[in-house]
């Protein structure tokens, strides 16, 4: 395989919560596109036990990935305990080897949350470990990578926004009830405002490594 896009987080859902709309896009334009979750993600759940909710994570990983048109794979590292190690970043590498994507999608590093940043690290040495192949580099727009997050391409997303909330509501940590920020509100409502900066209906927006911004204006993915 060559092309196509690979969405690397943390844990299970988010790169579902800040990227799903992406991958369906991806989807439908018939390339081939993986989610990469590092860890389940079953850390967060204050009335479940480590051990069901990471089953249940996992269900609600390959669902979501299924109604976007794509695949996922979780690497089973601890939540709460991910480092941007050398071990990581080679596990990362080899996928990214395998794969070859056209475009890779992943946190800032600007993070409140220590598996964010180091997912972040991993994949920026992953991409210096792999043999030749150099994708573009996206980060998400997520509310706890925010610190230094300035994004810089904006993709219209309307055609695709509602596969993009059913994919999202398979996750019960986005449909409320877990924890008590409103997931589903947030990145609904962030859809309809990065459209209206972007004069669409819908949008999603995304940062590229500092180092290639052509301008300090955002620019609509395709344009």
């Amino acid at each position: 395989m060559s092309g196509g896009l690979l969405l690397i987080g943390a844990h299970v859902g988010d790169m579902d919560f800040t990227a799903g709309h992406l991958a369906r896009l991806y989807a439908k334009a018939g390339d081939e596109v993986l989610f990469l979750h590092l860890t389940a993600g079953e850390g967060g759940h204050p009335g479940k036990d480590r051990g069901a909710y990471k089953a249940q994570k996992l269900a609600e990983a390959a669902e979501a990935a299924g109604r976007l048109g794509a695949e996922c794979r979780v690497l089973g590292h601890p939540d709460g305990d991910l480092f941007a190690s050398q071990g990581v970043a080679l596990e990362v590498a080899g996928i990214i080897d395998e794969r070859r994507p056209r475009t890779v999608v992943t946190h800032w590093r600007g993070s409140l949350h220590r598996d964010h940043a180091n997912c972040h690290f991993a994949v920026e040495r992953a991409l210096e470990l792999v043999s030749g192949h150099r994708p573009e580099l996206w980060f998400a727009d997520n509310w706890e990578d925010a610190d230094g997050f300035k994004p810089d391409v904006v993709v219209d997303i309307s055609a695709v926004f509602d596969d993009w909330l059913s994919a999202a509501r398979c996750h019960e940590l986005f449909r409320g009830g877990v924890v008590n920020f409103d997931y589903q509100g947030y990145y609904e409502a962030l859809t309809l405002l990065r459209g209206k900066m972007s004069g669409t209906q819908r949008a999603a927006a995304f940062m590229r490594p500092p180092s290639v911004f052509s301008s300090p204006a955002a620019r609509l993915a395709g344009d």
